[in-house]
């Protein structure tokens, strides 16, 4: 048997990387477990006019909130600039 991610942690990474008010959408999330830890690799999007220094800030901000709400977890964030059409 797989280990897998509980149900709702896909809700829980996204509501907490959708509530930094510089993410503007979200886009992707993989969810990987080894034994109790958990490896979170997810895809923002931000302002395509935002200052290299700023967007690692939100990085940091979004790994951050997400590390004090899941225990033993590692978070890889990748920004990429808004897009306002859809994709």
């Amino acid at each position: 048997m797989l280990d897998q991610a509980p149900d709702n942690m896909r809700t829980q990474i996204y509501n907490i990387t959708m509530s930094v008010s510089d993410v503007k959408r979200h886009t992707l999330i993989r969810i990987r477990n080894a034994g109790a830890d958990y490896f979170v690799d997810l895809t923002a999007e931000i302002d395509s006019n935002t200052a290299f220094l700023e967007s690692h800030k939100i990085c940091g901000i979004i790994k951050d909130k997400i590390k004090s709400q899941i225990e033993r977890c590692d978070v890889k964030v990748h920004l990429e600039p808004f897009t306002s059409g859809l994709k």
